[in-house]
């Protein structure tokens, strides 16, 4: 008795079940109603638990999607202004890489992009343009050869940050860089390449394909 008073309470608030169905006795026609009305308030509670399962699970999964593709984005766009760099270094024509950095920094979704530079890269080559001069917390992490991946917030929303080392090599990306930098193979970090974009614009392309 107590689970049907319970059952006839729920399909009262789900369906809005008459609140006067006898709890014993009555016409057999009465009750026929009263548990109809109870499997029916059991699958609208069942649809709605499916329903609010699918839309969170949905919102969850697309919110990866996006992060994937940002991810993607940011780390497509750290290598391209390396690779830029790199083609400068080879040419001899690195004094011009602000051109370089503007036309990386262009679309509105790229908030900076710009070189770290490492103690020992000072010393061999001097300090830098004044955006390779500044150092944040998390450019030391790097520094200390830690890729960094860091999300915050501004006034335009949601910001993601890659910060990726550049860490002396033989064969990094295609170049050799113990040919123009004295260092160790895989021990010394030459720099950093700092990428930030803010989120909601750079996946909204993604979002609408």
């Amino acid at each position: 008795m107590h689970i049907y008073k319970v059952m006839r309470q729920f399909a009262v608030i789900t369906l809005g079940c008459p609140d006067h169905l006898p709890l014993s006795g009555g016409s057999h026609e009465k009750k026929q109603y009263s548990i109809r009305f109870l499997l029916l308030a059991a699958l609208a509670a069942a649809f709605t638990v499916i329903l609010v399962f699918t839309v969170v699970y949905s919102a969850q999964s697309q919110r990866a999607h996006l992060e994937e593709y940002s991810h993607k984005y940011v780390d497509g766009l750290a290598k391209s202004f390396f690779d830029g760099l790199n083609t400068m270094m080879v040419t001899g024509t690195i004094n011009n890489r602000d051109v370089l950095r503007e036309k990386v920094m262009a679309p509105e979704d790229v908030l900076d992009v710009r070189v770290i530079r490492s103690d020992q890269l000072n010393a061999m080559y001097g300090a830098g343009n004044a955006a390779e001069q500044r150092r944040e917390p998390l450019d030391m992490k790097a520094l200390d050869g830690e890729r960094v991946e860091h999300y915050s917030e501004n006034d335009a929303g949601r910001v993601y940050t890659l910060i990726e080392p550049v860490i002396a090599s033989e064969n990094y990306q295609g170049v050799n860089c113990l040919g123009c930098h004295q260092a160790q193979e895989g021990g010394d970090v030459l720099g950093a390449i700092r990428s930030t974009i803010l989120w909601r614009r750079a996946t909204r392309a993604c979002s609408s394909s």
